[in-house]
């Protein structure tokens, strides 16, 4: 959240509902620590070849990195580095392959917060319409670098505060 004139210095969101299976098999929706975002290629404005997808991203403080779907990537015509990169997840170890895409945070009548290029591992193989939501997350490296996120389980809500502003109020010239 560079601070260009906007006057803000954090942001507030409260939980969002994502799809998960119930003990049943059934599919329910689970309020989780969830914001929407904008994916483009570029930072420029979106255009042909700048397409941009406005979605709902997990933030996981325990993902290394940030993980798109295939189908995501693939839509926004991103440079994928299909050489195989082997990771240790939480369900075992898996094949990724590496890209990077420029993300922003969308505000309600103001200018978006941009976030910047981010290193993502893209899933090399597509995960299916229903399960996208699961595997949009924004993790550590990139994003969590960039704000201090508080995760407020009991309130469900979530706060950015913009890391790079606090650090310029203690710089001395």
């Amino acid at each position: 959240m560079v601070d260009r004139g906007r006057g803000t210095d954090k942001l507030q969101f409260h939980y969002k509902s994502l799809p998960a299976w119930s003990k049943e098999r059934k599919l329910i929706h689970v309020k989780k620590p969830a914001i929407e975002v904008i994916f483009r290629k570029f930072s420029e404005s979106k255009n042909e070849e700048n397409r941009e997808m406005r979605l709902t991203a997990l933030l996981d403080s325990g993902a290394d990195r940030s993980f798109l779907p295939r189908e995501i990537a693939t839509a926004l015509q991103l440079d994928i580095d299909t050489t195989d990169e082997r990771i240790l997840t939480i369900a075992g170890d898996t094949n990724v392959y590496s890209s990077k895409v420029h993300v922003e945070i969308p505000r309600f009548s103001q200018f978006p917060v941009s976030v910047g290029l981010v290193n993502i591992y893209v899933m090399p193989y597509e995960v299916g319409e229903k399960q996208v939501p699961h595997f949009i997350i924004l993790g550590r490296k990139d994003f969590f670098e960039k704000f201090a996120v508080t995760i407020n389980e009991t309130a469900q809500h979530i706060i950015l505060k913009d890391v790079h502003k606090e650090r310029s109020k203690h710089t001395r010239f």
